[in-house]
């Protein structure tokens, strides 16, 4: 799932995604091909592989989204914003969290540039994306920390997950019931990588756990925790901004995320550029 995060000056799909492997697809109560794009709205895009792309051009800041009942595909804007700073247009009217794909649907409590997000409203209105507004929960959104969101309950309030992706069965149909979650602890890969200035990696928990996970050097340091504690059953994502415990930016190179959890070890290899 996409999104145009920038005013640029060609919204032709094939020259925002030249590898694209399809035609973009919004979503207008069903599946719409999309030839030309606009900001604010979020498409289905096949790539060829994953890839890191820049889109250049003017930033933008800010951007009010119209909504209708039911489903919609957001975008983003050109700066990470957490979804508790969206601000509902009447007040209310959203039902649901915010939903990402990661392979499946999980809960997102930030919006990236360039990715598409789903959410549920109850009624016609609009949302507003400000770089600029302080975080004020919604009564579907929750809180876990700045960078983790939890992906425990796949479901809206009413039990829905988003429409599947276009041409493919719903993916209700791919998941265990909701009520097991995952059966066995897991570190998965970080997407984008290579990234500037940000990844997002993925982690199983089967039950009730101590769970650490923390970003080390090449020299095997570790420069920042990211999760150290009791954490309940469930998938969380993670986000590290390339940044160590005091909040500086660390330089480019290979740094490795580690997870340890009731005996379980695993790590994974980032790259990050600057």
């Amino acid at each position: 799932m996409v999104s145009v995060p920038n005013t640029v000056s060609s919204y032709d799909v094939k020259t925002l995604f030249p590898s694209a492997l399809t035609h973009a697809f919004s979503f207008e109560g069903g599946y719409v091909v999309k030839e030309t794009l606009v900001n604010g709205a979020g498409y289905w895009v096949k790539l060829a592989a994953v890839e890191t792309l820049s889109l250049a051009g003017g930033q933008r800041l800010s951007d009010t989204i119209d909504v209708v009942a039911g489903w919609n595909m957001i975008g983003s804007i050109s700066v990470p914003i957490q979804t508790t700073s969206l601000v509902e247009i009447p007040s209310g009217i959203t039902g649901s969290p915010l939903f990402a794909f990661e392979g499946s649907y999980v809960r997102a409590d930030i919006l990236a540039p360039g990715y598409g997000y789903w959410i549920k409203a109850n009624a016609p209105g609009k949302l507003v994306l400000s770089a600029t507004l302080p975080a004020t929960p919604r009564a579907t959104d929750t809180q876990r920390g700045t960078d983790i969101l939890v992906g425990q309950s796949l479901v809206d309030a009413d039990g829905d997950l988003p429409p599947p992706p276009p041409g493919e069965e719903p993916l209700s149909s791919h998941l265990p019931p909701q009520s097991h979650g995952p059966d066995h602890f897991e570190l998965r890969g970080n997407y984008p990588n290579p990234f500037n200035p940000w990844t997002t990696f993925s982690v199983d928990i089967p039950r009730i756990s101590e769970v650490r996970i923390g970003i080390s050097d090449v020299l095997g340091r570790e420069i920042i925790i990211l999760l150290n504690g009791q954490e309940s059953p469930g998938t969380l994502q993670l986000r590290w901004d390339g940044r160590d415990y005091r909040g500086l930016e660390v330089p480019a190179g290979v740094y490795f995320v580690r997870m340890s959890a009731e005996g379980f070890t695993a790590s994974r290899k980032l790259l990050l550029l600057r």
